[in-house]
């Protein structure tokens, strides 16, 4: 799975790309569907890093993972490094902001 690191301020929604079977041809391209993940907070409230923290990823394939730079099994596209992420959070007005 991949979660797309940036908010859309405007629908307050994410992109997220998921890998499943689909061996009864049930789901079709262009399907809609809502989800709910579970993300641990920090006690400042801040969500918890991922295990994909410092992991290198295909932006097409987000299966293919690894631990060293190279390029996709499947597509040959460079991996991307997954990035820390931290997240500061604005209660007096429940917004959160990326910090670099």
């Amino acid at each position: 799975m991949f979660i797309d690191p940036s908010l859309d301020n405007a629908t307050r929604t994410i992109r997220v790309r998921v890998n499943i079977k689909n061996s009864d041809r049930l789901l079709k391209p262009q399907m809609f569907a809502t989800a709910t993940i579970h993300v641990r907070l920090r006690p400042d409230g801040s969500p918890e890093s991922t295990s994909l923290v410092g992991m290198y990823v295909c932006p097409m394939h987000p299966e293919v993972m690894q631990r060293e730079p190279g390029k996709c099994s499947i597509c040959e596209m460079p991996l991307e490094k997954v990035p820390e992420r931290r997240v500061a959070v604005d209660h007096r007005s429940s917004t959160f902001s990326r910090c670099r």
